[in-house]
Parts: structure tokens; C-alpha cells; sequence
């Protein structure tokens, strides 16, 4: 004896998603199969000069910095390093989900103590999308 469904479904004839007891395709199904636009993500690199009189705050408040960075929605990957060679020099790399992770960061640092303290640093970057 065959049990039948009382469940009202959007049928399809797609044979390639998963279907349930009556051979149908429910509406969650069918967008989880969609294609989806993924928007690339942004990769921020290069590095930072900080000037003498500017080099021991910003050490100190870099620490901070990497902590919220690394917090934010969206941060995939977050890492300011001191050149052993040149301590003026801070090689920088950052991995963000997409632009408007890369925005929301880069907003949050213009008003944050980092920007303050960062605000007389030379910065040489390069970005690029991948994805």
C-alpha cells in the first residue's frame, strides 16, 4: 500500500536536483541550485613607511588594529609585519570576502584610533580582485 503526500509542491522534471517523496522540488531546493554570482574577493598588498617620531605608536596601536581588523565581517586574512631589515617598514597583506567587507573596513579605520595614529604613514599598495 503506496503512502501519498498531502503537501502542495511546485513540480519540475529536472532530473538532477534532489526530489522528495513525490518526485517534486521544493522552492528552497531550487535557489540552493541556482547559480550564484559570487562577487570577487579583494586583496590588498604591498607595504607602509612609518616615519621615527611615529614608529612606536603606531607598534603599539598596530596591535589593536590587527585585533578589529581581524574581527570584522568579511576579513579573511589580516597581517602588517616589521621588516627585519628596515624597521620603518611594515610589509601589509589583507584578504577581504568582497568589496563591501574591504569598504566597511576601510570606513571603520578612518574614525578608529589606528587612523589616528596612522594618519602621517606613507603607504604603497597594490589591489587586486580574485575570485
Amino acid at each position: 500500500m503506496s503512502k501519498s503526500c498531502s503537501k502542495a509542491h511546485f513540480s519540475t522534471r529536472s532530473s538532477s536536483l534532489p526530489m522528495d517523496c513525490c518526485g517534486t522540488i521544493s522552492l528552497a531546493q531550487l535557489a540552493d541550485s541556482a547559480p550564484r554570482k559570487s562577487m570577487p574577493k579583494v586583496i590588498l598588498k604591498g607595504f607602509i613607511i612609518v616615519s621615527e617620531p611615529d614608529l612606536n605608536a603606531v607598534k603599539a596601536e598596530l596591535i589593536n588594529h590587527k585585533r578589529l581588523t581581524l574581527a570584522e565581517p568579511g576579513c579573511l586574512v589580516f597581517e602588517v609585519v616589521q621588516c627585519t631589515m628596515n624597521p620603518y617598514r611594515f610589509d601589509v597583506y589583507e584578504e577581504f570576502i568582497d568589496r563591501d567587507a574591504f569598504e566597511r573596513h576601510q570606513a571603520r579605520v578612518k574614525s578608529s584610533a589606528w587612523g589616528k595614529v596612522s594618519a602621517n604613514i606613507e603607504r604603497h599598495y597594490s589591489q587586486q580582485s580574485a575570485g
